[in-house]
């Protein structure tokens, strides 16, 4: 039963693991890692091999390798490594982090993951080796090429680009995050421009008139109803206007997806926004979150827009899904 339970956890992640490497890289500068949990969810894509003892380099096609780290499982897709490898422990080293590994269907084959990271959490390579019999094999990760670079810069929402000066200030503002993490089953996916994901806070004003004709005095002359004269406007002095101006408030956010049945799919999630506050946490600098704005729908959910010190944009709770600046 408890096999049973690993492979279904094993082919639902797999699906959006392969879904996410197929055709693109995780780049280098993607993502930053600071705490072993942070790794939960997430799937490299390298584009570069080497396998120092054999004297072997070679390019890779995206979507040819990838390591997708689940809570309790390491899931490899690559030639002769591909398997469902037990995570046993995750350990925090000088150069980042080691993944210490069992084989699922061999345990007394012992082998690891070890992902080295820059001084400032940036992953650059992955070291794989799946036991101690055989040798280690190096993945690279790509930079972002400069095309690439121009087209995301333009289009994502950078850490240090939107400032939301106060909790009324948001309406009319747009968020474009630049990765998504899932919480149930957790998984982490580097959002592209393809993927049209946005977060919208939209005022919408109704006004609402109601006319009234008024009683005429005793002797009081009618208007005029001289076929000669075009009316163009109401007499106000004949009527009683009065206007009643609603205003609602909402959340949207909008993605486009892969669908269930094959192609994209776009989604759209819009609540009623009833109430909104903030909170503080004094001892928060520079681009760690400091400010929390609150907020309530007319559904009865909760969601939460996290910013930095400096007031701009980090990142947005909503149900089971965080979304994040680019940079965070």
């Amino acid at each position: 039963m408890k096999m049973q339970v690993i492979l279904l956890c094993a082919v639902c992640f797999l699906s959006q693991a392969i879904a996410v490497a197929q055709n693109q890289y995780s780049y280098f500068n993607d993502r930053r890692f600071f705490d072993p949990t942070e790794l939960i969810g997430y799937t490299f894509t390298p584009d570069l091999m080497e396998i120092p003892d054999k004297d072997i380099s070679r390019p890779l096609s995206p979507g040819a390798f990838s390591f997708g780290i689940a809570p309790n499982n390491l899931y490899v897709i690559g030639e002769q490594i591909e398997g469902l490898y037990n995570v046993n422990q995750i350990n925090t080293t000088e150069y980042g982090f080691q993944l210490v590994l069992l084989d699922t269907y061999d345990p007394g084959k012992k082998g690891h993951l070890k992902i080295i990271q820059t001084p400032y959490g940036y992953v650059e390579a992955l070291i794989f080796r799946r036991s101690q019999l055989e040798p280690e094999m190096v993945f690279f990760l790509p930079s972002v090429t400069e095309n690439l670079e121009s087209r995301e810069k333009e289009w994502f929402t950078d850490l240090r680009e939107a400032v939301v000066p106060s909790p009324d200030s948001l309406y009319g503002m747009v968020f474009k995050p630049f990765l998504r993490i899932q919480d149930k089953p957790r998984f982490q996916q580097r959002l592209r421009i393809a993927d049209s994901t946005e977060i919208r806070f939209i005022e919408e004003v109704e006004i609402i008139e109601k006319v009234k004709k008024l009683k005429r005095k005793k002797g009081e002359e009618p208007p005029s109803d001289s076929l000669q004269t075009e009316v163009t406007s109401i007499d106000s002095s004949a009527y009683d206007i009065q206007q009643k101006i609603i205003r609602k408030f909402f959340v949207e956010v909008r993605i486009r997806r892969d669908a269930e049945i094959g192609g994209r799919e776009d989604v759209l999630w819009r609540e009623e926004i009833k109430n909104i506050s903030e909170k503080s946490d004094e001892r928060a600098k520079g681009m760690e979150e400091k400010y929390l704005i609150q907020i309530e729908t007319e559904k009865g959910n909760e969601y939460a827009l996290f910013l930095t010190a400096e007031r701009t944009f980090s990142s947005f709770e909503f149900g089971d899904q965080v979304f994040f600046a680019r940079g965070r």
